[in-house]
């Protein structure tokens, strides 16, 4: 009788020749995405109203423009507006000479979060995991790979790790999205804007995002407040990654809707770089936390 090892030995062998002989998951064969915010238009009459709706998220920053044909907007447009309530009118819509043709057609861009932000510069932040061996930074601040210098995830730090690590908030704050329903992962380009995450909105209305979760992995709900070092769900490989990891930024939204990254510090070893004046951390990788 063969011994367990050898047993062993072939399960692993017959488990990879089914990975190899299974066809990759694409991403036009993912689970339907749903958007944080919907906006739909509802017709009164003569009359058009454009209505935002919130879905897994209780704070969003949205701009809304709008192409108009024989009509009248009852606010400016482009408009940027923060939306707290399930369900926000955001404009109404009149034709400006009844009784002739009119047509409007509608772009949106928005952010979890709102744009009340006084951004504490000096705040230590915990990391992001538990585990009792600590993992490497596989991408920094300015990574070659996502995180490139001047792109809004500059500010980013990667952390390769197993699925299924526990994933703690590094600072305390009000979870205002999330996203668990995505069952797949790649670098194809199908695969970006497909991650499961949460967001954390903090004290000071910044934020936090913690990236390709696994599926169904969120332990939170939106609304939900967290303490620093809570459980917010598990890591995993969704969305636009090269393999297993959690990605972690602290932003804001400025004036506009659009997230800034914020250079915060962590509560790990730091290097920085020497051929630029006040090199940010971890600029340079990869890095090891403090034991």
């Amino acid at each position: 009788m063969p011994r367990p090892a050898f047993r062993i030995a072939l399960l692993l062998r017959w488990l990879a020749a089914c990975a190899l002989l299974a066809p990759a998951l694409r991403a036009e064969e993912l689970p339907p995405l749903r958007p944080l915010v919907r906006v739909v238009s509802e017709r009164r009459g003569d009359e058009v109203h454009l209505v935002a709706l919130l879905q897994d998220c209780t704070a969003a920053c949205l701009t809304l423009r709008v192409e108009l044909t024989n009509l009248r907007s009852a606010v400016p447009l482009p408009l940027t507006v923060d939306l707290t309530q399930a369900r926000t009118l955001l404009t109404t819509l009149r034709p400006i000479a009844p009784g002739q043709r009119w047509s409007f057609n509608f772009t949106t861009r928005y952010q979890p979060g709102g744009r009340r932000a006084r951004p504490e510069t000096t705040h230590l932040y915990r990391r992001p995991f538990a585990s009792v061996t600590p993992f490497r930074v596989g991408q920094g601040y300015g990574g070659s790979f996502s995180h490139q210098p001047g792109t809004p995830l500059e500010y980013s730090i990667d952390w390769p790790m197993p699925e299924g690590t526990q994933v703690l908030a590094a600072r305390g704050g009000r979870v205002v999205a999330i996203r668990q329903n995505q069952v797949g992962g790649g670098r194809a380009p199908g695969f970006r804007d497909r991650a499961n995450f949460i967001v954390v909105e903090h004290p000071d209305g910044t934020l936090a995002e913690y990236v390709h979760l696994r599926p169904y992995g969120v332990s939170v709900r939106p609304g939900q407040r967290v303490e620093t070092g809570a459980l917010l769900g598990h890591s995993g490989n969704t969305g636009f990654s090269s393999g297993p990891h959690l990605h972690v930024r602290i932003y804001w939204l400025d004036a506009t809707g659009h997230a800034r990254g914020l250079p915060a510090r962590w509560e790990v070893s730091e290097a920085y770089d020497a051929g630029r004046p006040g090199g940010l951390p971890f600029r340079l990788e990869p890095l090891v936390w403090r034991r």
